[in-house]
Parts: structure tokens; sequence; C-alpha cells
């Protein structure tokens, strides 16, 4: 599973939000899914969570088992230390702890899947699919557009 299929159920929170607890059983509560990040970094970008009554504002990473945390050498990476829960689709998760010594806690998203993981890859799939089709609605236009005018807007 690519970790991209993960990101796009925490952004459409295609899971059982009212069964969300950490590894060690504090409850979650999610406000914010945070903004979706391509650079280095954690994946989600000030993200709002409350964990066992506690509000945090921060970051979110994802993995598909908590082994890679350490594999991608996160442990060690202070651009990490932002990062207010640790996501994995699936496995038992070990304690995640940041370069400043934090521990974060983790949520195994698999067990609280609103559909089969096969069926959101499939609907991932139409989705991308669709998106890459869609034009602008004034793009029939383009031809009809004086090229004088047309070269103002681009200048």
């Amino acid at each position: 599973m690519h970790e991209d299929l993960l990101r796009h159920i925490w952004s459409k929170q295609l899971f059982d939000t009212t069964r969300l607890v950490t590894t060690d059983g504090q409850a979650v509560r999610i406000f914010n899914p945070g903004i979706l990040s391509r650079t280095s970094g954690p994946d989600f970008r000030n993200a709002s969570i409350e964990i066992n009554g506690t509000s945090y504002i921060g970051d979110i990473e994802f993995h598909r088992s908590s082994d890679d945390w350490k594999l991608h050498h996160h442990h060690n990476d202070p651009n990490y230390n932002s990062v207010v829960l640790h996501v994995v689709f699936s496995g038992k998760t070990d304690h995640i702890v940041t370069h400043s010594g934090r521990t974060i806690p983790s949520i195994v998203l698999e067990p609280l899947l609103f559909s089969p993981l096969e069926s959101m890859q499939h609907h991932l799939s139409r989705e991308e699919y669709r998106s890459n089709q869609k034009t602008i609605r004034c793009s029939g236009l383009n031809n009809s557009i004086n090229s004088t005018l047309l070269s103002g807007w681009i200048n």
C-alpha cells in the first residue's frame, strides 16, 4: 500500500472517527485533519486534534507500520519535532519519540476503515482520473478571445 492512499483516507476521513483511540487507549477527536504537505517533513501540517481531553495543533505523520518512523530516521530529524500524532495503517505500534525526546501518540487506522482497502484504492484511482479530465468552464472560449486582450492578460 502506498502512503498516498493512507493520506487520502485521512484527508477524506474514510474511517470511524467515533472509535478513534491511541494505541494506549486514549480517545482522539479530529477537529481539522490538517493541510497536506508535499514537501519534506510531516505529511499534514497544522492539524487540530484532541487527545484524552487535551487539544493539540501540530503536524501528523503517516506510515504503513510504526517501524517506518525509525527506518525513515524521523527520530533523528528535528523537522518532526512538531508531530502531534503518528498514524499507521496496520500492526502494533512502538513508542514513537521525536528528536527532542517527546513521545508521540499513535493510532492504527485499518480496523476503523469504512470499506475494504481495495475499494478505497479503486475510489482514489477513479477520483484522480476524473480530476485530471476536468477542464476550466471557460476553456472552450479560449480561441474566441481577441489576441490583443489575451496578450494584455498574460503580461
